[in-house]
């Protein structure tokens, strides 16, 4: 009888060592798993810094156009044409009638659109100014548009010197703004230069 107790308390001594054993061996292995949760879940909520990707890079400048009815109405004065950037990439120019100081209403005079890519290119390390169309020479093209009976006004893009961007006009006997393709053009003389630095 007591060779039996020795033998299961011998049994239970080795149940009891193996339990602990493998319930240790548990917790070891469930701060592995919270040290590994934690680690992934830092990972997870850390802020990846968003991709910078390239912004405006270049391409043609666009022939921009108005219809005769919106040019002719134009004041007497001196035309500030403001670069401005539309939907479906497009780079175009609106317009303000000044005498001398000009405030920048919310709506311009003059709307340009686009009429075709050109083949003067723009790209970094240019400047995008103010491009202004003295009296005399709106007077001209509304003169040019009256004698030739003009549908529309075209603004061909031209640099100024390698940084700079100005426009020469030209009229037509076709209107793109009716969905009329552009087949002969007249030249006015009339050219659009950047604005220097100065009061208006």
């Amino acid at each position: 009888m007591a060779s039996y107790f020795k033998s299961n308390g011998f049994l239970l001594f080795i149940s009891v060592g193996v339990f602990l054993i493998i319930a240790c061996n548990n917790k070891t292995d469930e701060k592995a798993t919270q040290t590994t949760d934690t680690t992934s879940s830092a990972a997870n909520t850390a802020q990846v810094p968003p991709v910078l990707r390239a912004g405006l890079t270049g391409g043609p400048l666009d022939t921009l156009f108005a219809d005769s009815a919106s040019f002719a109405k134009l004041a007497f004065k001196k035309l500030v044409l403001v670069f401005t950037f539309r939907s479906n990439d497009t780079l175009t120019l609106h317009g303000w009638s000044a005498d001398r100081d000009i405030n920048f209403g919310t709506d311009p005079d003059i709307k340009l659109q686009k009429h075709t890519p050109s083949t003067v290119n723009y790209g970094t390390d240019m400047y995008f100014g103010n491009v202004i169309l003295q009296k005399q020479g709106l007077k001209r093209v509304q003169d040019s548009l009256a004698k030739k009976h003009g549908h529309a006004v075209l603004f061909a893009p031209k640099l100024i010197g390698t940084t700079h961007i100005g426009y020469d006009i030209f009229i037509s006997g076709e209107s793109p703004a009716r969905g009329e393709k552009i087949a002969t053009v007249t030249g006015t003389g009339v050219s659009m230069n950047p604005s220097p630095p100065k009061t208006y």
